[in-house]
């Protein structure tokens, strides 16, 4: 699996645009370096997402429940989209209009992903621009 393979998940799955696929692909490179076992030693986060806490018990939870393996990358996949559809706090709408990869990148740090500091924001954007031309290069 490579940041190729969910991009073309995103976009086939969720009907997202390229701009929004990358975006949010601008913030799992940052977060996990697209590793759906990655762990942070330091916080015990976990996943592409690097999800915490509460949300990392629900994550193992319902992989657990619907016999799913949690490092699976579709099911991680799956289980964010999941929680973008099903709570608009996450800033769902608006990144939905975003439109440029920078833009949903940025939407997606700040209201998703919340990271303790804007430290990587311009990095997670920078991903998300390289990424979003490469794909566009390519098809």
């Amino acid at each position: 699996m490579n940041w190729r393979d969910i991009m073309d998940y995103l976009i086939r799955n969720y009907d997202l645009t390229p701009e929004v696929a990358a975006g949010i692909l601008g913030n799992v490179s940052v977060e996990s370096g697209f590793d759906p076992e990655a762990e942070n030693c330091n916080s015990g986060a976990f996943g592409l997402f690097q999800w915490l806490g509460l949300r990392k018990k629900v994550l193992e939870h319902f992989a657990e429940v619907h016999r799913l393996s949690v490092t699976d990358w579709k099911y991680q996949i799956d289980f964010a989209m999941h929680e973008l559809d099903t709570d608009q706090s996450w800033g769902w709408p608006e990144l939905l209009e975003a439109t440029t990869a920078e833009e949903a990148a940025q939407i997606f740090c700040q209201r998703f992903e919340r990271p303790g500091n804007d430290v990587s924001l311009e990095r997670r954007m920078e991903q998300a621009k390289e990424m979003y031309d490469q794909w566009m290069a390519k098809s």
